[in-house]
């Protein structure tokens, strides 16, 4: 029998490790040979128990969120797992559609917790630390994390925290906000050699830019593949990892939230294990959905660079901003932050564009996958990405079902 029940907000921010940013690698050509075949791929016992535990909560999170989306309610603070129970946080009175959403449920505990925030309030609240991490090169921010439970947001910053305090006051008010002193974050640019139809998951390069990437989600419809958009630009023309075949050219881009489809022949697959394929067979697994990400959820991404890593945990960020060091001039919005518990490094340069997931099942043996978001940056332990929900709105797109 699940328990209803409404707190008062508590803030719960996650403890960082500051860890330096990983220099990019390159890594050999790879042939396409024995692409059949799933696996659990080395990821530990307890990993895997978790995120099977979470797909119940997972998916009763999806009904809300999406009741959130269809009937434009304004008052939802965040959503998040906590092992298998569900918390969310709203302002002001829950509606009765999203209260009977919860009633339905047996199997999951639902804690519905007041909110000092919505999602929008904090966004709105927090405009002009967006503006000035954008527009002026003089500022010392390079993150903004909008907080799950409505309560405020941390910024991430080089400077100490009491040089900074005075523009935090003047900029965003009474809003909460806590500072983390941590290095600049840094986009990722950069298996091996895939041919069509292609998968997410390999290597592509920009030959009218010189940089690789990772490929995401096919996208339903043959509309193409989705990858980050600092990846490229539109009319950039991309081929395979090694330079054999021609990927396609890049159409559709939304600046600020890090996305790029590029029409391409691609298929509803993406590659999991080993980035090099030289030590193992690779393998794939099917696509047969999308989600949003949730804060708490325990998430897998599987770039052309790293290949498989699992054990990336979203942080109690609904959304976060940052500007990444190494691209001037360019600051990214909407994105979530995870850090990895199995104590790997989550993402490295090249993994950019790559696919975030869950297993269907939340087993890791499951050979299907949800389609959770698009690899965008990182360093060291944590991961940044874009949700595929965010993919949803922007372009009504929706990931093709292999």
């Amino acid at each position: 029998m699940k328990r209803i029940t409404m707190t008062a907000t508590v803030l719960a921010l996650a403890v960082l490790t500051v860890l330096q940013s990983v220099s990019a690698q390159v890594m050999p050509a790879s042939s396409t040979a024995g692409r059949a075949g799933d696996a659990s791929f080395g990821v530990p016992a307890a990993i895997r128990a978790e995120m099977l535990a979470q797909r119940p909560a997972a998916e009763v999170a999806h009904k809300i969120r999406m009741a959130v989306e269809k009937e434009g309610r304004t008052g939802l603070a965040g959503i998040a797992l906590d092992g298998a129970a569900l918390d969310v946080w709203w302002k002001g009175k829950l509606p009765d559609s999203i209260r009977r959403i919860a009633d339905s449920v047996t199997d999951v505990k639902i804690s519905v917790h007041r909110a000092a925030y919505s999602q929008n309030d904090l966004i709105k609240a927090a405009a002009a630390l967006e503006a000035d991490m954008r527009d002026n090169p003089k500022s010392s921010l390079h993150s903004i994390r909008y907080l799950v439970d409505g309560s405020g947001v941390t910024v991430e910053t080089t400077a100490k925290e009491a040089d900074i305090r005075p523009t935090l006051v003047r900029l965003a008010g009474r809003l909460p906000v806590k500072v983390i002193t941590s290095p600049e974050w840094r986009a990722h640019t950069w298996r091996q050699g895939d041919t069509m139809d292609f998968w997410g998951g390999g290597r592509i390069i920009n030959k009218t830019a010189g940089s690789g990437c990772s490929a995401g989600f096919a996208v339903a419809g043959g509309a193409g593949m989705l990858t980050a958009g600092h990846c490229g630009q539109r009319g950039n023309e991309f081929a395979n990892g090694d330079l054999s075949v021609t990927f396609g050219w890049a159409r559709n881009k939304h600046t600020a939230h890090d996305l790029l489809l590029i029409p391409t022949n691609a298929e509803g697959r993406i590659y999991f294990g080993d980035a090099d394929a030289i030590k193992s067979v690779e393998m794939s697994k099917a696509v047969v959905g999308w989600d949003w990400a949730w804060p708490g959820e325990l998430v897998c991404q599987s770039g052309a660079t790293s290949g498989t890593v699992c054990g990336t945990r979203n942080t109690d960020t609904y959304a976060m901003s940052y500007c990444p060091s190494n691209i001037p001039g360019l600051c990214l919005s909407d994105m979530i932050l995870g850090e990895n518990i199995a104590n790997v490094v989550a993402s490295r340069p090249g993994d950019s564009g790559g696919p975030v997931f869950t297993f269907a099942s939340g087993e890791s043996g499951d050979p299907r996958v949800i389609a959770k978001g698009i690899v965008s940056g990182g360093s060291g332990k944590r991961l940044i990405y874009q949700d595929f929900g965010t993919a949803w709105r922007d372009f009504g797109l929706e990931p093709a079902i292999g």
